[in-house]
């Protein structure tokens, strides 16, 4: 997770909403929630990492049960990377195709164990090599038996090992191997994680961990169809509390709190910071807020600048900008949520 605390549009912490998304993804707790999620980060200007997240929600758990959607999302996606106008409905788009369908958390465990693998041993496999060993590359012999011997953990160790150009050289070696199996390589030009898109290949090659769908891997859900969702509920830019109601935003469209309760908390920006919530929440909420695209833009737009190194952002307070207000005046009128202002329970939203 980044050590940056950013601050979201309606000023979650950005790691929070990111591992919202995957916690209630995985547990199917509501579509509503999952989709909330996800605009929150799309239209706090994360837009790209929200499409390659959506993908990477694709890999981790359904791809092992459906290979084919691949091609629906890609086209979703190509949609997206071509539209000028509302592109933010492919958030909707692609994430009801992918709640919809059945689904496991296996892939995604496997995922999660390389992430957490600390490399240890290793064991060499001694002896005359397989004769179809040949047709490799020699730098690949090593991944190669350990897939064929189905060992997770050297698995792991090889590639923790490699440099991004071998993890490259990796796939192209696996996709070579899936093809003598008959097997699709599963891949997309839409996500940068070569890893997690190599390790859910290699997850469809090792028998030994497949398992039967139950209640520890996939939880029942409820089909949602997109047609009942306004999607603008989701992805308003808040005009209509512009001027007069600013402070309303927080209380009224902060629906939901994170699920950082299921994250470890010691891996949060928030815990990172070296300050209490109370000052990067009431006091310094512009400055975390200024690493989100959408923040910066507000910034830029009335000429503040960022002072990273007493961490606050300063605007020109000294002459008349517009409706003989300074610039300093002028920003807060329009982008003040006044978080030291909301109700409690608002607040406990980020205290936890």
């Amino acid at each position: 997770m980044s050590k940056q605390l950013t601050f979201t549009r309606l000023l979650y912490p950005k790691d929070e909403v990111i591992q919202s998304i995957w916690y209630c993804f995985e547990n199917k707790t509501s579509y509503k929630e999952c989709l909330f999620w996800c605009c929150e980060l799309y239209m706090s200007g994360f837009e790209k990492e929200t499409m390659e997240l959506l993908n990477l929600l694709y890999f981790c758990f359904i791809s092992f049960h459906n290979k084919d959607l691949l091609l629906e999302i890609n086209k979703l996606y190509k949609e997206w990377s071509l539209e000028t106008d509302s592109k933010e409905k492919y958030v909707h788009d692609i994430l009801n195709l992918l709640y919809n369908e059945n689904y496991s958390n296996l892939v995604y465990n496997f995922v999660k164990d390389y992430l957490n693998y600390v490399p240890d041993k290793f064991i060499l496999y001694r002896g005359k090599k397989p004769d179809w060993l040949q047709d490799y590359d020699k730098d690949s012999h090593s991944f190669l038996q350990s897939l064929y011997k189905q060992n997770k953990t050297n698995l792991f160790f090889i590639l923790k090992k490699k440099n991004p150009k071998d993890i490259e050289k990796i796939e192209l070696v696996l996709n070579q191997y899936m093809n003598t199996k008959n097997l699709e390589y599963l891949y997309t030009e839409n996500v940068l994680h070569n890893e997690i898109i190599i390790l859910c290949n290699i997850y469809r090659l090792l028998n030994n961990l497949h398992v039967e769908k139950k209640v520890t891997n996939t939880k029942d859900f409820s089909s949602f169809k997109k047609e009942d969702i306004t999607l603008l509920d989701y992805t308003s830019t808040f005009d209509e509390y512009y001027p007069s109601k600013v402070y309303k935003i927080l209380r009224e469209k902060r629906i939901y709190n994170t699920r950082k309760n299921h994250i470890d908390q010691t891996v949060l920006s928030l815990q990172n910071t070296g300050k209490t919530w109370q000052q990067c929440y009431y006091d310094d909420w512009l400055y975390h807020a200024s690493f989100s695209p959408l923040w910066e833009k507000r910034i830029q737009e009335y000429d503040g600048v960022i002072d990273h190194k007493n961490q606050k952002v300063d605007f020109d307070d000294s002459e008349i900008y517009q409706n003989d207000n300074t610039r300093f005046e002028e920003f807060y009128n329009h982008y003040n949520l006044e978080p030291d202002e909301q109700p409690i329970v608002y607040v406990e939203g980020v205290n936890g």
